[in-house]
């Protein structure tokens, strides 16, 4: 509030600077109206001729003229005076009023209760490890050199093989056989509408693939994904070779290798083919 105080108090100084003005003047009026009554008085103490007392009528006439006019200039100087004092008391009577308003805003604002603070997150449950079967780290295992040459050893002597896997699989296994030396591409291979593919490799490329999924479980520069993939195709193949007969005279139907943890349909049959189990 010491800044409204300062404005009431700069108002007062200049309504008593108007005053002074105003008293200021008021001598000099009285000095006039002193003078006119010392002629008064002297004209009272002589003994005019006719044509000075016509003079003299005219001096005073003269007078009281000039002696109204200062009258009505004094009134006039008091009644501004006073306008301008009402208006500035009216300002300054505002300004103090809108300050003071400013005032209780700023102190209810300043006496609202501050928002609460958001509650603390509370700390994540800790991770828990998922078991992993059996099978799966079974899988897992790299094969050694003495199996893979056994597995080798089986591929050599079969005609063909059968394959149904997902297309996307296929491009893997064909990615990876198509760098070795045995490897050819298949004549046919048939597309079923649930994304699968169905065809037949011959032992030569079954060679190749062999090979090439055995190497990139052993690569270390191969991500977990692509090793993992490797595996599960190693191991399909692994056991469905697994139990063939070394003799030739032997008559077997074709091996067949299906990548697919679901129990595929069989188009032909009507029935759920079963997936070989793993070794």
């Amino acid at each position: 509030m010491a800044f409204g105080e300062g404005r009431v108090y700069g108002v007062v100084k200049q309504l008593l600077g108007i005053t002074e003005g105003v008293r200021d003047r008021l001598p000099e009026i009285d000095t006039k109206l002193d003078a006119v009554k010392a002629d008064v008085q002297h004209l009272k103490l002589t003994t005019p001729s006719a044509g000075s007392t016509e003079a003299l009528s005219r001096d005073i006439s003269d007078l009281k003229s000039l002696i109204e006019r200062y009258r009505a200039e004094v009134t006039g100087l008091r009644a501004e005076a006073e306008a301008d004092r009402h208006a500035r008391e009216e300002a300054l009577a505002q300004r103090v009023r809108a300050e003071a308003e400013a005032e209780r805003q700023r102190e209810r604002r300043a006496q609202k209760p501050a928002a609460p603070e958001p509650a603390p997150t509370p700390p994540a449950p800790p991770a828990t490890e998922l078991a992993v079967p059996t099978s799966a780290l079974a899988e897992a295992a790299l094969p050694s050199s003495a199996e893979l040459r056994t597995l080798l050893d089986l591929a050599a002597g079969v005609a063909y093989t059968d394959i149904s896997c997902h297309r996307d699989t296929w491009a893997f296994l064909v990615e990876r056989a198509a760098q070795t030396e045995h490897f050819r591409l298949p004549s046919q291979v048939g597309e079923r509408g649930d994304g699968t593919i169905a065809t037949s490799l011959s032992g030569r490329t079954l060679i190749a693939t062999i090979d090439a999924l055995w190497s990139t479980q052993n690569d270390p520069a191969a991500s977990p994904g692509t090793q993992a993939l490797a595996a599960r195709i190693y191991n399909r193949i692994h056991a469905a070779l697994q139990g063939l007969e070394t003799a030739e005279t032997v008559t077997r139907p074709a091996t067949r290798v299906i990548i697919d943890n679901r129990p595929p349909h069989d188009e032909t049959t009507g029935q759920e083919e079963t997936e070989p189990p793993a070794e």
